[in-house]
């Protein structure tokens, strides 16, 4: 299979500003291990304040971005957890942490056929080997379930309406002193009309449902940003209401 055919072609390289001083560390560094240590536990929330702050004295540190990745997905912030993990590939190319940390967040966000991309890319430049394929082979079975699924919600969605349809003619013939449908030409209606009412119901439950994993990846709406831009657009232009200076003529 194409799974068991992934080998490392590189070995694993330290990422870009990811080597300690000898003797005092630096305050990133120190800020980096009070993070590890939130981390440890499970004080997510802190551990982002400290990996944030020992970013902004540290830029180029891919090893930050890695672990601040990891506390925002155990915080289900995919988002911002997707781009410190793309960050951290950006900074360190060949470093083989920020492909497996890409691939967590689209596996969490159940974009699983990114996350399997992801996952052997991070086998190429020399991660755990055993262990990926094994998050491999989990994520190509989720995304066969997740595909099996989808396909199959319509046609459950039919069926049901099907039986909905059934019922109501049950119900209006064998139970109504004086039945509606009479002919077996409205009842064949009925039915089929239940039916594809609720496969139509259930088309777009699927829509809906692809459209909200999709969403998981994509940047949150700027709700201040957009109060802020009706609060502009309700101010004043301010072009009539600047004082003007009035002189006045005097007359001899």
């Amino acid at each position: 299979s194409r799974i068991g055919c992934i080998c490392r072609h590189r070995s694993s390289k330290p990422p870009a500003g990811s080597s300690t001083m000898k003797g005092s560390p630096s305050k990133s560094e120190e800020l980096k291990e009070k993070g590890n240590q939130c981390l440890k536990e499970e004080k997510f929330a802190e551990a982002i304040l400290h990996y944030t702050e020992a970013i902004s004295n540290d830029q180029e540190n891919s090893i930050l971005y890695s672990n601040r990745s990891m506390a925002f997905l155990k915080m289900d912030q995919f988002y911002l957890a997707y781009e410190d993990a793309k960050e951290t590939i950006r900074l360190s190319p060949e470093w083989a942490k920020g492909y497996y940390r890409k691939a967590e967040v689209e596996f969490k966000a159940e974009h699983y056929e990114e996350a399997m991309e992801s996952f052997r890319k991070s086998l190429q430049f020399g991660a755990d080997e055993p262990k990926v394929l094994d998050q491999l082979r989990k994520a190509k079975r989720e995304l066969e379930k997740q595909i099996r699924v989808d396909n199959q919600i319509p046609w459950m969605g039919a069926a049901t309406g099907f039986v909905l349809g059934v019922l109501l003619v049950v119900f209006d013939v064998g139970i109504r002193e004086q039945p509606f449908l009479v002919n077996p030409l409205w009842m064949t209606l009925v039915v089929m009309g239940a039916s594809m009412v609720c496969y139509a119901l259930a088309r777009f439950h699927k829509h809906t449902l692809q459209s909200q994993r999709k969403s998981l990846l994509e940047p949150p709406p700027d709700i201040f940003g957009m109060f802020l831009e009706k609060e502009e657009k309700k101010a004043p232009s301010g072009s009539g209401d600047a004082p003007q200076d009035e002189t006045k003529s005097k007359t001899s």
